[in-house]
């Protein structure tokens, strides 16, 4: 014998069957904004990040430039500037090598746009040992270390730039 539900009963499964719906659907939309607002965030400060990387190691190369055109214009030993041009190159290197590195601090396994360059960023420290197997193979040939060296480090002379332009901005 079927029984027939009474209309109480039938009210009452309705309210809780649209309660528990409602409820669904509000907890998966109020997890689901933060999680875009969130991503949203970190995507444009991402890109804020991205862009002063970039920043930086167009003016690594621009000053790498200013100060070899100087040294090949003033110095009559053209190993002097070609020493400085190599330690500059891979000191440009090691600036966009310690970008990637920065970026992906605090980064986690599970959200791969973090991690990504990090193959670069861990290997900057390459870029100094190659300027000093360059000049440890052709010193014989007349390559210099210290023009190597600081041409390496005009990196730090941009980065200082960088420091000055975004104290003026505040």
């Amino acid at each position: 014998m079927i029984r027939r539900k009474r209309r109480s009963d039938c009210k009452f499964l309705r309210r809780n069957f649209y309660t528990r719906k409602h409820i669904f659907y509000r907890t998966q939309y109020s997890d689901q904004v933060p999680y875009f607002l969130i991503q949203k965030q970190r995507r444009s400060a991402r890109e804020a990040y991205n862009k002063k990387v970039n920043d930086l190691v167009l003016e690594t190369f621009y000053f790498s430039t200013l100060i070899f055109s100087a040294i090949w214009a003033l110095v009559p030993n053209p190993f002097t500037g070609i020493s400085y041009l190599l330690g500059a190159i891979l000191g440009t290197a090691y600036t966009y090598g310690l970008g990637k590195y920065v970026e992906t601090l605090g980064g986690s396994a599970y959200d791969t746009d973090d991690l990504k360059g990090s193959g670069v960023g861990s290997a900057r420290f390459a870029f100094l040992i190659l300027l000093f197997i360059f000049i440890g193979k052709f010193r014989s040939q007349g390559l210099q270390e210290i023009p190597a060296v600081m041409g390496f480090f005009t990196y730090q002379l941009s980065s200082l730039s960088q420091g000055l332009k975004d104290s003026s901005e505040d």
